[in-house]
């Protein structure tokens, strides 16, 4: 999303780069809302692009940095794709059309966030709960209960 500096004068605002401007507006309409929701997923896009530049750039320890920059860049891209009362939704079929191998990532991306990250479906994310049994002969017979993850 383009962000234009605003500098405070004496008669008002300036919005910079624009010295010859005199009044900003607002505009309605349908177009005006398909060219805000494409400014909002433009700023998507470009978020996940730098998500995924910055990886490069941390350490692999901890692992932590590496995994919240690689899940921000894929949710922010299939944010782009998703339902949304707020906003429309591209089309994948429509933006890769006749790229067999860029709708294939597509699906592999889309099924990772759905299944992996935003819902919990994969069989690494399991708590398992159990109990540390003692021996016979003391007082208690649990000596914790617990669940592992």
């Amino acid at each position: 999303m383009e962000h234009f500096p605003v500098t405070k004068t004496d008669s008002g605002f300036l919005i910079e780069g624009f010295p010859e401007a005199v009044k900003v507006v607002r505009i309605d309409g349908r177009q005006s809302k398909r060219l805000a929701d494409l400014a909002l997923h433009r700023a998507d896009l470009e978020f996940a692009a730098e998500c995924l530049k910055t990886i490069n750039l941390v350490s692999d320890k901890p692992g932590v940095l590496r995994q919240a920059l690689w899940r921000a860049a894929i949710i922010h891209y299939m944010k782009c794709f998703g339902h949304s009362g707020a906003r429309f939704q591209l089309s994948a079929e429509r933006i890769y059309k006749g790229n067999t191998p860029a709708l294939v990532a597509f699906s592999y991306f889309k099924e990772l966030r759905d299944r992996h990250f935003v819902h919990d479906e994969n069989s690494y994310a399991q708590s398992v709960p159990g109990a540390i049994l003692n021996r016979r002969d003391k007082p208690y017979k649990i000596e914790k209960s617990s669940a592992l993850a």
